[in-house]
């Protein structure tokens, strides 16, 4: 049985060509006695690659992309923060420049954000905390359901805490939360980022597509 490695290798060589800069062989692709059949050491393309090849996540129009980097789509889709019961709350587009609490169920929200089903996005929060806990965190799908959820003093201060998600529902109830949930005052500040992603190839990075060579500087991006 051949690598993958050498299968790729060999595809290359065939007059097919990648579909969204993701490897996606599809059986309309090939026929059975096709020549090129010979040349990928096959006799059957349906039972063979496509198990191989299959997309890691729910959502078929990903395609794995080896060695690639998740490039940012649009803006930040977290604009701003609402004061929920601090006793004070200074707020600058997406972050929190101070937030004081003086004791638990003190917080921030963030605006309500529509969020698309089967699109990949990546929320990234770094929090640092100058007295007390750090806040809990919680960050909600596009329906209002929990996808996160950080206890309180758990982020470590001046640390990013990423989580990349496809988004299963949709819908325009995507939030972020931030609430001391202890007792005593609390005083933090955070920077928040929620960005549609897509896998991609930088050029600057000198990062290419497997057996591609980073010759030009083009971005390359799903």
């Amino acid at each position: 049985m051949m690598t993958l490695k050498t299968l790729i290798s060999n595809i290359f060589r065939t007059k097919y060509k990648f579909n969204s800069l993701g490897l996606s062989i599809q059986d309309k692709q090939f026929k059975n006695g096709d020549p090129n059949m010979a040349q990928l050491g096959l006799s059957n393309i349906s039972n063979t690659i496509k198990p191989v090849l299959t997309n890691l996540l729910t959502n078929s129009q990903w395609m794995a992309m080896t060695g690639s980097t998740l490039e940012n789509v649009g803006s930040n889709l977290i604009t701003g923060f609402t004061n929920d019961g601090l006793a004070t709350c200074t707020t600058s587009g997406s972050s929190i420049t101070s937030a004081i609490s003086t004791g638990s169920g003190q917080g921030a929200n963030s605006n309500v954000a529509t969020v698309v089903k089967g699109k990949l996005y990546k929320y990234t929060i770094t929090a640092t905390v100058t007295g007390g806990n750090a806040p809990s965190v919680q960050l909600k799908s596009g329906d209002g359901s929990v996808l996160v959820a950080i206890a309180n003093g758990l982020l470590t201060t001046g640390v990013p805490f990423v989580h990349v998600f496809e988004e299963l529902t949709g819908g325009s109830l995507a939030i972020i939360q931030q609430y001391d949930q202890a007792a005593g005052a609390s005083t933090w500040s955070s920077t928040n980022t929620l960005y549609e992603v897509t896998p991609g190839y930088v050029a600057a990075n000198g990062l290419a597509p497997d057996l591609g060579l980073p010759v030009f500087n083009l971005n390359l991006v799903q």
